[in-house]
């Protein structure tokens, strides 16, 4: 394990951004809508540098679930990345979980800039296997609550664009690794980050009392890992960063 203490990734670059929100109403039934808490961020300092960058810092709901679009039909739970030059409208929105509806549409625009003179060259060609830079980046921020450090986030990428491990191995060597296992989460936190992970979604409460009662009852925390694991929503996850679930 190569988890080291932080270091901030420095990107020289240029970004602006726009952000706006539509109002949420009522649905005709009745139902209460979910509310965006906190709208998702853009992410400022963004060049065309040939590798993905993340678009937004994303936002927190209540009553639902955040999800992002780049196109506003297609959506995703987990965060839009791009890499060539540009200027990107994030749609985002809060899903109403069984109580509530689904909030009404706003968006942020990024802005990828071209390189100034003498700096990186553009690529706009990216191999697909780039996509495990933002799955090890998202593992870093929703398991280790912290961003990478270079050493750390360098050996995870490399381990799966090569093909040496599966996005199952990587998340296990995250949940599984010293610096987890040094921060004592309760139970509860525990079977959250699993569903923040492996999900990319808040935990129902069906489900989420389950697990946590099966953990109470000695089941271990490696067989509730592999229960997620092997869900059909962490295999569109690592399908949408292009690596193989395991």
């Amino acid at each position: 394990m190569r988890f080291k203490t932080l270091h901030v990734l420095a990107i020289t670059i240029l970004a602006t951004f726009v952000m706006s929100t539509a109002p949420v109403v009522a649905r005709a039934d009745g139902a209460v809508p979910a509310s965006v808490v906190t709208p998702p961020t853009p992410v400022t300092g963004l060049h065309d540098d040939g590798t993905w960058h993340e678009l937004i810092i994303p936002g927190s709901s209540s009553g639902g679930t955040m999800q992002y679009s780049l196109d506003g039909v297609t959506w995703w739970t987990t965060i839009p990345a791009a890499t060539a030059e540009g200027t990107y409208t994030v749609y985002y929105r809060a899903v109403g979980d069984s109580t509530h509806a689904t909030s009404d549409t706003g968006s942020v625009t990024v802005i990828i800039t071209r390189p100034s003179a003498g700096g990186a060259q553009s690529n706009i060609t990216v191999a697909a296997s780039s996509g495990a830079r933002g799955f090890v980046s998202r593992l870093y921020r929703d398991c280790l609550g912290r961003a990478a450090d270079p050493s750390g986030y360098e050996f995870w990428s490399s381990q799966l664009q090569n093909h040496r491990i599966s996005g199952m191995n990587c998340a296990y060597g995250f949940f599984f690794s010293q610096e987890f296992i040094n921060a004592h989460y309760s139970d509860t936190e525990y079977v959250t980050k699993l569903y923040n992970v492996f999900l990319g979604r808040q935990p129902d409460t069906e489900g989420f009392n389950n697990w946590v009662a099966a953990l109470g009852s000695g089941v271990s925390r490696q067989e509730v890992l592999e229960g997620f694991a092997h869900s059909s929503e962490f295999t569109r996850i690592c399908a949408d960063y292009g690596i193989e679930r395991g």
